[in-house]
């Protein structure tokens, strides 16, 4: 919390987040984080690796594909009708990300493979807006909601994976509204 901006106040166009490849549709944040949402029938959280695009100050958009664990939660929140609760964190511990980016089993916590990993539990921080625990030793942590997808969408894609190829080309796809944005001075 050394840096926290809420409502009006946040600002992701303040980080210098690059279109990585030329026929990238955006600023790719999502890059090397971690995205946390909660169940909402058992309470468990999972931690993903998905695709983040700056839209504007406040707005991101969050691609998951179908069949990840955070579509899942995401759609069981939109089927209640409610917008879903979301954690990104920029610049996790290795374990952390690694864990985010396998494909721990349904109703495992990525918080606990990457504390069977380190021997030692995860060090979290509940999240005051969203009440769901991140990591207190990340760089940039985002708190805000997934809106429904007739609230708004916006067009996302397509991005040059690391493999070299493009996937999926460009969509519109459901937006977060950013609530918070924490950050260390000089994230890296």
């Amino acid at each position: 919390f050394e840096n926290v901006m809420e409502g009006d106040a946040v600002d992701l166009l303040k980080f210098p987040t690059p279109v990585y490849h030329e026929l990238d549709g955006g600023r790719y944040i999502g890059t090397g984080h971690t995205v946390i949402m909660q169940e909402p029938e058992t309470g468990y959280y999972n931690l993903g690796v998905e695709r983040v695009c700056i839209h504007d100050k406040n707005t991101l958009s969050l691609y998951i594909s179908p069949g990840k664990h955070n579509r899942v939660i995401r759609e069981k929140y939109w089927a209640m009708g409610k917008r879903a609760p979301v954690v990104m964190t920029f610049g996790p511990e290795p374990a952390l990300y690694l864990s985010a980016a396998l494909h721990v089993h349904w109703g495992v916590s990525e918080y606990d493979y990457a504390g069977w990993m380190r021997n030692k539990p995860v060090e979290v921080i509940k999240g005051p807006v969203t009440g769901i625990p991140f990591p207190a030793f990340d760089e940039i942590v985002i708190e805000g909601e997934c809106l429904l997808p007739e609230e708004e969408r916006r067009e996302e894609g397509p991005f040059g994976e690391w493999t070299g190829y493009y996937a999926g080309g460009r969509q519109l796809e459901p937006v977060v509204k950013v609530k918070a944005l924490y950050h260390r001075n000089n994230p890296i």
